[in-house]
């Protein structure tokens, strides 16, 4: 981990890199050098890595707030460039991107009992008053041995849609 870090701050990111993960395979127990990559990938804007990185790192220790912040931050940023990529590709898509942009903003709100999102600019009424935020929805306590994916539920499908296959509700 010396040898790494000293590697980094000389600037030879790859050096580092190679030694960070010779550090976790000596010491596979430890977060240590698995928050270093998740950190240093994260500041190149390497999200693919850095989601891993921090993956690791949460095995280790499920309360680290810092890559669970990496993992967070990355995450939405690599949808925001799936997004980016859809919306320059429309015109081969048969879909609305912004639209279904929205609807899964609108679920993912819904379920963290957020406020919906706001009317589109220009739309009528929305210069007047702020809409009021709806009340935080109460959701049943899991089970201790239910994991935090088992309390969410399934995405809505069409007939003949797969949530195993997101992708067959851009075509709709």
């Amino acid at each position: 981990m010396v040898r790494a870090n000293e590697a980094n701050v000389q600037g030879s990111k790859d050096q580092a890199r190679a030694l960070y993960y010779t550090a976790a395979k000596s010491y596979p127990t430890s977060k240590e050098p698995w928050q270093k990559l998740a950190q240093d990938y994260f500041e190149t804007r390497n999200y693919g890595q850095a989601i891993l990185a921090a993956q690791e790192v949460l095995l280790r220790d499920p309360s680290d707030t810092v890559s669970t912040s990496i993992l967070a931050v990355s995450g939405l940023r690599v949808s925001a460039q799936g997004l980016t990529a859809l919306r320059q590709q429309q015109r081969r898509l048969t879909g609305d991107t912004r639209t279904e942009a929205e609807d899964i903003a609108r679920t993912l709100r819904e379920l963290l009992g957020e406020p919906l999102l706001p009317p589109p600019v220009g739309a009528a009424g929305s210069a007047s008053a702020p809409t009021p935020r709806p009340k935080p929805v109460a959701r049943p306590k899991a089970a201790s041995t239910a994991t935090p994916a088992a309390s969410v539920p399934p995405i809505a499908t069409q007939k003949g849609d797969t949530p195993a296959n997101p992708f067959n509700l851009l075509t709709k």
